[in-house]
């Protein structure tokens, strides 16, 4: 089976934030994920990185979503981001203080 990696959604267009903060944010990751070279199609942990509309949360926002581990952060802004990615993205640690919402699933905390 094909590894699909992992795909990563940040809120925007909601009432709980800027869309610049959002999009920033989106930046910030989207550059990560190229230096560390997870932005190829053939990349074994690839990285897919979208803009969503409002995830239904609009409190603490904005929200950053982490596919398939089913994990939801909130107050995600570009100094989020970095730490997301190094710890999460990159060393499979949820970022607890961070975390909204994890259900069940691959990802255990350390």
């Amino acid at each position: 089976m094909l590894n699909s990696g992992r795909r990563i959604f940040i809120c925007s267009f909601g009432r709980c934030i800027h869309a610049d903060t959002s999009r920033r944010s989106l930046e910030r990751l989207e550059s990560l994920v190229a230096e560390h070279g997870l932005d190829s199609f053939d990349a074994p942990n690839r990285v897919q990185c979208r803009l969503s509309g409002c995830l239904s949360i609009c409190e603490n926002g904005p929200t950053m979503v982490v596919h398939p581990d089913r994990v939801w952060y909130h107050r995600v802004d570009e100094a989020a981001v970095e730490r997301i990615f190094y710890e999460h993205i990159l060393n499979n640690r949820i970022v607890e203080d961070l975390l909204h919402h994890r259900e069940p699933g691959i990802v255990q905390s350390t």
